[in-house]
Order: C-alpha cells, then structure tokens, then sequence
C-alpha cells in the first residue's frame, strides 16, 4: 500500500506532477492525467527534449521516496514534428514502423502497398468501362435489328423462367433444412459470433471503466531505481503513457485541459479506479486507510477492549447485586430468629 504520483520534466520548464492515489492497496495506481509542457522547436541541445519521469511516494510525516525514474529522448520527434509541422504521437509512429518492419520481412503487403493496389484497380475499373463503352457504341446499331432477334430473345427468356422455377424446390428445401432447430451445422458459427459479441462488451466495459488495454498510441515504460548502499539498479514498476508533440496551432484548434480538468477531450481521458471513497461504513475506511491486515489487528484490539470493559462493569454490579442479596437475607433472618425467641420468653 502506498500513495503514488508521478513527476515529469521536459527541457528547462518547470516539473508537472500528477495527483496523489492515496492509499492504493494493488499497486496499480490510476491517474489519468494530462500533462502539457510547451517546448520552443528548434532545440538548441537535445538535452533539452528529454522526457524524465519520477514515481514518488507521498508521506505525510516525513520526505517524499523516489520509487523509480526514467528517460526518453524526443529529440527526434521533435525534429519530426518541425520539419513536418504536423502533429506526431511517438509510440504510434513507431509501432507503424514496426509493423513495416514486420511485413517486409514475411513478405506481407503493407499499408503503401494496398494502397497502390487500390489505386491500380481504380485505374484498370475506369479502362475497363470505357472499353465496355465503346463496345456498347460499336454493337448498338445491331441491336435494332430485325424482329427475329427479338422473338430469340423472348423465347430465352422462358426458357430461363422454366429453369428458375424448377429450381426453386430445391433450394426451399435446403432452406428449411438450415432452418432446422435440431441442426447444430450452423451453431458452432453462432457460438463464435456470440463469444466475439461478448469479448467486445467487455473491451468497452473495461475500457469504459478504465480497465481496459492500451492502444497503439500508448505503452509501458520501466522504471528503474538506483540504489547508492549496494550499487546495483533495481527494476521498480512501470508507467504507461502516451506522447503527443503538437505544433502550436493544432494544439490551438484541439484544445484539451489539464489533469482531469475540462474540456476532457483529444484524447478522452476515462475514470480513474481503485480510488479511496468517502463512506458512512467506518470498516471500510479503517481498511481503507490503514490496510486490511492492520484493520483486522485493530478491530482485534477493539473486541477485546470492549469485552473487558463490559466485565469489569457487569462485574461491579454482579457484586453490589450479590452483597445486596446477601444483606437482605441476613436481613430476614435475623428477623424470624428474633419474633422466635420473643414469643418463646412470653410463654414461659
């Protein structure tokens, strides 16, 4: 359980931070937070388009704990988004590479390819049909002929309908055997249809909550710490995120705010989970608050105060009750022993 924010730096601005997931009991913390760092292009040193990234531990009491840190170098992107002067997301750029890289090395078409074949087939549909136009030109004149080619026609046309009409039995036939309800030929197909219906509401559920998987234009980064006392560089978590390098006047016609803040737009930001709550429920919160483990201790410390407390009142009153008892026993007996002895004198 801890209390995570991370910290980003880009050339000599100043660092933005997320806010503080308190008290997150998985160690999956969830931001989903925007951070805008503007940057002047060109850079005069590639040091300066160096992203750095911190995960830090919140306390209260004392400093604040670097958990890990990392650096990606945007240099190039940055050229990139110059050069161009258009809008460059990083990771998408590069799983685009990737993805080539990958098709050319399993001799697959890759997207320029299909793109030339659309166009190649575009230009052989429009040949196509101007050849078909002039043969239409070429050939309407025998068309008007005589009447016999007419009559020709007429008679294939019945002769059409006769073979359409017997073979409208067998394909009723066929139909009603697909149409049968004890035939599991076609449930296997609509099993798979289901299970694929099902696995895409649950991918929007998931990523409607927050929960679901990262796109192409997003991905993990690994965080390492160094640690000075035994001299080794520990792996400590990752972060998941998504760059954008935009020129001024796109990010003037897409706006988006800060943090969480409005507009939640380019992109949309979801809800953040595994946040702490506010309820009436005070179990709730001690787990909440100080981790189920030390909830169960203190709830432990708790039954067993409050049954001593009721044992040592009810104990007191059992006491008093019972030295009452007594008293008035002693009481009446002491009575009856005196009315006894009395009427015994007065008869002798």
């Amino acid at each position: 359980m801890g209390d995570f924010f991370c910290k980003f730096s880009l050339g000599d601005e100043r660092p933005r931070r997320t806010d503080v997931h308190w008290r997150c009991q998985t160690g999956r913390a969830s931001w989903n937070w925007r951070i805008k760092i503007p940057l002047k292009l060109p850079s005069t040193a590639p040091d300066k388009c160096r992203l750095a990234i911190q995960l830090w531990d919140q306390d209260i009491i004392k400093w604040n704990d670097v958990i890990g840190s990392a650096t990606i170098d945007l240099y190039r992107w940055c050229l990139l988004a110059y050069r161009e002067n258009r809008t460059v997301n990083v990771f998408k750029e590069i799983n685009d590479a990737l993805k080539k890289i990958r098709a050319e090395e399993e001799g697959l078409p890759d997207d320029d390819d299909l793109l030339d074949d659309e166009n190649d087939y575009e230009n052989d549909s429009i040949s196509e049909n101007n050849d078909i136009e002039q043969e239409d030109d070429v050939e309407n004149p025998l068309l008007t002929g005589a009447a016999d080619d007419l009559t020709d026609i007429d008679d294939q046309q019945e002769d059409v309908d006769s073979y359409e009409e017997t073979k409208e039995e067998p394909i009723e036939k066929n139909k009603a055997k697909n149409d049968d309800p004890f035939d599991d030929s076609n449930k296997d197909g609509e099993k798979i249809d289901d299970r694929a219906e099902a696995d895409f509401f649950v991918s929007q559920l998931k990523d409607m909550i927050g929960l679901g998987d990262l796109d192409e234009t997003a991905q993990w980064i690994k965080l390492s710490y160094h640690d000075h006392k035994r001299h080794k560089i520990l792996e400590r978590g990752s972060v998941a995120i998504s760059i954008e390098i935009l020129p001024k006047e796109d990010a003037e016609l897409r706006p988006a705010g800060h943090g969480i803040s409005s507009p939640n737009q380019n992109p949309t930001l979801p809800p953040r989970t595994g946040r702490l709550a506010l309820t009436l429920n005070p179990f709730y919160l001690l787990s909440a608050l100080c981790g189920p483990e030390i909830a169960a201790t203190i709830f432990l410390c708790l039954c067993i105060a409050l049954f001593l407390f009721v044992w040592f009142y009810v104990g007191i009153y059992y006491t008093n009750f019972y030295y009452e008892y007594q008293s008035l026993v002693s009481t009446l007996y002491s009575s009856t022993s005196s009315t006894t002895s009395t009427a015994a004198s007065s008869s002798v």
